[in-house]
C-alpha cells in the first residue's frame, strides 16, 4: 500500500513539474493584466500631505476605456 501511495505522488509531482516546465512568463502576465484592467477601469486616488503647519488633500478621479481600432 505505501509503495502504491508513493508511485502516486512520484507521478503527480512529475505531470506538474512537465506541465510547469512549458509555461510561458509573459503569457501568463499578459492574461493576468487583461483580467485586471478589461476594456474600462475606474480610479480614485486622494493624496494627504500633513506637516506641524499645515494639511491638505488632494483626491483625483479618472476613467478610461480602450478605444477599438477599426
Amino acid at each position: 500500500m505505501k509503495k502504491l501511495l508513493w508511485i502516486l505522488v512520484l507521478s503527480l509531482l512529475c505531470c506538474n513539474y512537465t506541465y510547469s516546465s512549458n509555461l510561458n512568463p509573459e503569457k501568463i502576465l499578459d492574461s493576468v493584466d487583461d483580467i485586471y484592467r478589461s476594456n474600462t477601469s475606474h480610479g480614485i486616488l486622494t493624496l494627504a500631505v500633513t506637516t506641524t503647519n499645515w494639511q491638505r488633500t488632494l483626491t483625483l478621479e479618472q476613467w478610461s476605456k480602450v478605444k477599438i481600432a477599426i
